[in-house]
């Protein structure tokens, strides 16, 4: 007998976008499910389409092992009177465990003799701890959404229409709501609807298969990929697979048949980030390349005449879920689709680039980005605002950065972006050029809303990366003033994402930007009128951006948390600065060469933990020991302040790792609390300017 359930949750059609994590996270608790009511089984899998989740778990045994279980009642010593008759706790022990006391014996354990009972629990036949297990299991599958329907109180990501459920190849029953477990699954809904009567995995899956159902995902995508390039081939194309599509179009069909369909070469004139955009992101088409494109659909760029598109050939290939007699008409009914889609694109470019882009800006006004800190015309004179200050700074003509903050926001008015949000920034790129403008300032207003997501890639150009950084903390800085802080897994404006991207970016190009001072000036731009209010704004993005990038450089490199927490507590605010930092005390501790000073350093922070400013009097400086630090540390003061303002921080750290034995030697002989306060106080002066200069490197008190 084979031991083995099977599950299959029939449905309407889930979105396919719920379909893998359901799947795993059904695949995850059903392995904790069985642990938990300790049943074994040798493998567990998952498999969907779009109309139902199927669970197979093999070599469930008949039932839980037996228990073998100690139970202790009192100790030997008054389990019995002086007679060797029984106690009252002994007759009330065996009572409680519903048996004879002839039945009692000493057990011995590290606690000593007591008197006892040995018990075996049988365990229950899995069949019944499925029964119950299974519609919790079913109940508990997470969706991002969920409904109800007809009058259930149960929720699930779309109505279950049945429940086919097998153990040891037979019927497992149960109800959930009013739907009866049975031993029926169901074919394809157009192509073969009736139902089958299921006896075990492999019938199951060759009735499947002539019902015009794949059941496994991972067959369907190959089966997909196969015919998608196939057809390419026949097109004389080039395929870019598109993992997420691929993905998306496994997930939407039950038996894929793949199709190639054409378009009017008219349509070309569009640009082609707007065709494939419409192609991909709409009707789940791949488009079909020149064989002489890019070997990265991202390096795809229409030609310097922006109206006429050379990378793409007037074809799309898509998957249907149907297998007809004549798939002309399944072709036919999809060129018409496309060409609608493609029709309203085109009217939507030409009537907008009728217009400089520039002319759109004053629309902004009319659209509210946050409404405690006014529309998308504000946000821009706030972006041009800063981008004028961080220009200065990173060596970008001011002119170019200003134009792009004025565009940038632009296009998001234009009636390609209302139809197609997704091309924000692109179709600015290409209106910009059309109205005549730089070719950076363009780039820069496509690239501004890079990263798209958290590890993809960063603007390439230094105009797009500063006013990307420009705009991301805007972004960050008003929500922040209006209260939408991220709580939790809530991050609804995507702000994490956002100050990982403006720290990359920070990173990856270089840019000598202090934090602080950023933040303080998109601030003042918001025009807070409470000085406090700032004040206090500032610390949270502050310490907002502190976690991200502390988390960022400890999943990226291979520095030690407390490396990494030293640096960041005194170092933050210029990335570059801190990251450098970084490299320089991990590269000493990774040679052992930070023990000592680390030591001697606490004892200096832990002296002085009281502020103490003020000149040092060398005439107060009686013993040699402190004579002998003092003219150390002035020997190599002054360089050290050059070293880090030239960011040399290897030689930094390697002089005051030199006054490792002169402060030994000061609290091996010198009295710091000495009775005269004005030598104490000299004393902590001289304690105090070397703990400043440590930690112009790092916090090295919190160094393991």
């Amino acid at each position: 007998m084979v031991n083995d359930l099977l599950l299959e949750i029939g449905t309407e059609e889930i979105p396919a976008g719920f379909l893998s994590n359901a799947a795993l996270n059904l695949k995850e608790q059903a392995a904790k499910a069985l642990d938990n009511s300790s049943l074994e089984f040798k493998n567990i899998d998952v498999f969907y389409t779009p109309r139902r989740l199927t669970l197979k778990v093999e070599g469930i045994p008949d039932k839980q092992a037996d228990i073998t279980k100690e139970i202790t009642g009192p100790p030997t010593k008054i389990a019995f009177d002086h007679d060797g008759k029984p106690t009252k706790a002994t007759i009330g022990f065996a009572k409680k465990q519903n048996t004879d006391i002839k039945n009692l014996s000493i057990i011995n354990n590290e606690r000593g003799n007591f008197i006892g009972l040995t018990k075996v629990i049988k365990g229950k036949k899995s069949q019944d701890i499925l029964k119950d297990l299974i519609p919790k299991l079913i109940l508990k599958i997470p969706f991002p959404k969920s409904m109800r329907w007809g009058n259930s109180n149960i929720t699930f990501a779309r109505p279950i229409r049945w429940i086919m459920c097998l153990y040891k190849n037979k019927k497992l029953k149960f109800e959930i709501y009013n739907i009866k477990s049975s031993d029926k699954s169901y074919g394809h809904r157009f192509l073969s609807s009736k139902s089958f009567n299921v006896s075990g995995w492999n019938g199951y899956i060759r009735d499947l298969q002539n019902s015009y159902v794949i059941l496994d995902q991972d067959k369907r995508k190959k089966i997909i990929e196969e015919q998608v390039s196939r057809l390419f081939n026949d097109l004389n194309g080039k395929i870019f697979l598109d993992s997420e599509l691929l993905e998306t179009v496994t997930n939407i069909v039950e038996y894929p048949v793949s199709l190639a369909g054409s378009f009017d070469e008219s349509f070309l004139e569009i640009p082609t980030e707007v065709l494939v955009s419409v192609m991909k992101t709409h009707q789940k088409y791949f488009p079909v390349y020149k064989k002489n494109s890019p070997k990265k659909e991202s390096e795809i760029r229409s030609s310097k005449d922006i109206r006429k598109s050379n990378n793409l050939l007037p074809y799309f290939v898509f998957v249907s879920g149907l297998k007809v007699d004549n798939p002309q008409l399944i072709v036919k009914g999809n060129e018409r689709v496309i060409k609608a889609r493609f029709t309203d694109a085109k009217f939507f470019f030409e009537e907008d680039t009728k217009q400089n882009l520039e002319k759109f800006v004053e629309k902004l006004k009319l659209v509210t980005y946050l409404s405690d800190v006014g529309s998308y015309q504000d946000k821009t004179l706030r972006l041009q605002n800063l981008s004028s200050y961080v220009s200065t700074i990173c060596g970008v003509k001011p002119e170019i950065l200003t134009r792009a903050a004025l565009l940038c926001k632009a296009d998001l008015v234009t009636q390609m972006v209302y139809e197609f949000p997704e091309l924000q920034g692109v179709i600015g790129r290409y209106y910009a050029l059309i109205s005549g403008e730089d070719l950076e300032v363009s780039n820069a207003i496509e690239e501004h809303y890079m990263p798209l997501t958290r590890d993809s890639e960063i603007p390439k150009s230094k105009p797009g990366a500063l006013l990307s950084i420009v705009d991301k903390l805007d972004n960050i800085c008003s929500c922040f003033f209006a209260g939408y802080i991220p709580t939790g897994s809530a991050d609804p404006y995507a702000l994490r994402r956002q100050a990982i991207g403006i720290i990359r970016i920070i990173n990856s190009h270089y840019f000598e930007l202090n934090l602080t001072e950023l933040i303080n000036e998109s601030l003042n731009n918001l025009n807070i009128d409470n000085a406090q209010d700032i004040g206090e704004v500032k610390c949270i993005i502050l310490d907002f951006f502190k976690e991200r990038f502390r988390n960022l450089v400890l999943e990226e490199s291979d520095f030690s948390y407390d490396v990494v927490d030293a640096v960041i507590s005194v170092n933050f605010n210029n990335i570059q600065k801190s990251i450098e930092i970084m490299k320089t005390i991990n590269s000493y501790k990774q040679k052992n060469e930070l023990e000592h000073i680390t030591t001697a350093f606490k004892r200096v922070v832990n002296i002085t933990k009281d502020k103490v400013e003020g000149k040092i009097d060398q005439s107060l400086l009686i013993e040699q020991s402190e004579k002998n630090l003092f003219m150390k540390f002035q020997g190599i003061k002054n360089s050290i302040k050059d070293d880090i303002k030239n960011n040399k921080f290897d030689e930094a750290l390697n002089k005051l790792i030199k006054l490792r034995e002169p402060i030994d030697e000061f609290f091996d002989n010198v009295m710091v609390m000495d009775k005269n306060k004005h030598i104490r106080n000299n004393r902590l002066k001289l304690l105090s300017d070397i703990k400043n200069h440590f930690f112009q490197i790092a916090d090295f008190t919190k160094l393991n």
